[in-house]
């Protein structure tokens, strides 16, 4: 079963006669858009566009939130007419008009033993995914090689349906960060795609990097829905939280829906921001280009690999793929309970052991780039083992070792 969600944007100014809270929608809201300014056009002139906007309101126009991820990325999200966008359309202030569309959830349907060196944990019985990273070669024997420390200091934004932090596989480690769906917000979980995710970047038992911290960010519904307004709040919200935090960051994004530049500018911004984030390339089994964010320059997008190193059938391709990684019939953390888990598939499953290899390599590397976080990851992946990779994909299978 696929679920799908709309992604929504953040909040960051009121605007006390025109603000609105942001309608929850699961279908394409009418006459919703995101307007998007130049950059470096400067405070002066996008203060001067939203006098115009209050100089010129009705019944109908709506600003429901604003966006500035530094000087890289400005924008509003607004309920606006035929005429108003028209008119919007044409200063010379803005860059372009998006209309807000829906982003989906991408879970699918539902050589001998290696010895550890003496700074090595070996995790016995673990998930495959968890095993087949930590391998050149396809030989799933249960063992997982790492760090004590892996993942120690960096914090994880899981952009998502939310975290059940009360999981016991969290440790505490789990903590609430932003709602763009709820208001107020219920600070949980309800749908489970969220919890799985950050299972598989940090959980004890499923996770990747084991002592990370987990920060839930919220821009899909119960329903695992929500608009792509929300979705490019939730990125606004990561980029000004790691400012605040100072922490080494890195992202999950396990969603997606048609090829939309704003969210794909507001991920780039916030990349270069100071975070780098993993996206899941889609479950269409089509070119990753034509979704959003995967088609994102920036980040790093993965498809999803089978436990016999094939591509999953679902998942897409091309150019705009950076790297593979396991994403079919993975084991992760769950709601409904402390001990909760569940097995799905998709690359949204894919991309969490991205992020926890990116997690990995900043709690060894606290002061790398994004830049630099991307160019290890691909350099240190394994290299020909997947099958039916389809044109333009690069051959590259997620890798990080205990050395």
């Amino acid at each position: 079963m696929r679920s799908f969600a709309a992604i929504a944007l953040l909040a960051l100014v009121a605007f006390a006669a025109m603000a609105s809270a942001a309608p929850t929608v699961h279908e394409a809201p009418a006459d919703e858009y995101i307007v998007v300014f130049k950059q470096h056009i400067g405070s002066d002139s996008r203060s001067a566009h939203m006098d115009f906007l209050h100089g010129k309101a009705d019944n109908y126009t709506q600003i429901y939130r604003t966006y500035a991820i530094e000087e890289n990325f400005n924008a509003y999200h607004a309920r606006l007419s035929k005429s108003m966008k028209a008119e919007i359309e044409s200063r010379a202030e803005v860059s372009y008009v998006e209309a807000n569309t829906i982003m989906y959830a991408y879970d699918e349907e539902a050589a001998p033993p290696r010895a550890a060196g003496p700074a090595c944990t070996v995790q016995k019985n673990a998930e495959w995914g968890l095993v087949r990273t930590n391998s050149r070669d396809l030989d799933l024997d249960g063992l997982y090689h790492y760090h004590d420390n892996a993942g120690e200091g960096v914090d994880a934004y899981i952009v998502d349906t939310g975290i059940y932090t009360e999981h016991s596989q969290f440790e505490g480690r789990a903590i609430w960060g932003f709602d763009a769906v709820d208001s107020p917000s219920p600070k949980t979980d309800e749908n489970g795609h969220g919890t799985h995710c950050a299972g598989t970047v940090m959980s004890s038992l499923y996770g990747v990097a084991k002592k990370a911290t987990a920060i839930a960010v919220k821009v899909l519904g119960r329903t695992g829905s929500g608009t792509n307004a929300g979705v490019i709040a939730g990125v606004n919200f990561v980029a000004s939280e790691y400012k605040k935090r100072k922490n080494p960051s890195v992202a999950n994004m396990s969603l997606g829906g048609g090829y939309s530049k704003a969210l794909n500018d507001a991920v780039d911004a916030a990349v270069k921001a100071g975070v780098q984030f993993a996206v899941a390339a889609g479950n269409e089994s089509q070119d990753a280009c034509n979704v959003s964010p995967s088609s994102a320059p920036s980040p790093v997008s993965v498809g999803s690999t089978d436990s016999s190193d094939a591509r999953s059938y679902f998942s897409n391709y091309g150019k705009c793929v950076d790297i593979f990684a396991p994403g079919s019939a993975i084991m992760s953390t769950w709601i409904g309970g402390k001990y909760a888990t569940n097995n799905i598939s998709g690359t949204s499953m894919a991309s969490p052991h991205v992020c926890g290899v990116m997690a990995k390599y900043l709690s060894n590397n606290p002061g790398a780039s994004p830049a630099a976080v991307k160019a290890a990851v691909l350099a240190a992946a394994t290299k020909d083992k997947v099958a039916d990779i389809k044109t333009g994909s690069p051959n590259l299978l997620a890798f990080a070792d205990c050395e």
